[in-house]
């Protein structure tokens, strides 16, 4: 069976990714977002209340325990 030829390098020119940057907003206003993050007490207010969770802690990591009350 003959193989099909996979060319290399990204589906894109160069001359696309310029395109695509120079057409980007240099500022996007987003009225939704919870703080502004160039602002410390917001930033701190808003990360106050999280919990980290380490890896296999997460609830859909851990597997059934079963009481052992034998």
């Amino acid at each position: 069976m003959k193989r099909e030829f996979t060319p290399k390098g990204p589906p894109f020119s160069p001359e696309e990714i310029e395109a695509v940057v120079a057409a980007a907003p240099t500022y996007v206003y987003a009225p939704d977002d919870s703080y502004d993050p160039n602002n410390e007490e917001e930033v701190t207010a808003f990360w106050s209340k999280a919990k980290r969770v380490m890896p296999g802690e997460h609830r859909f990591q851990q597997g059934v325990r079963k009481a052992t009350n034998e």
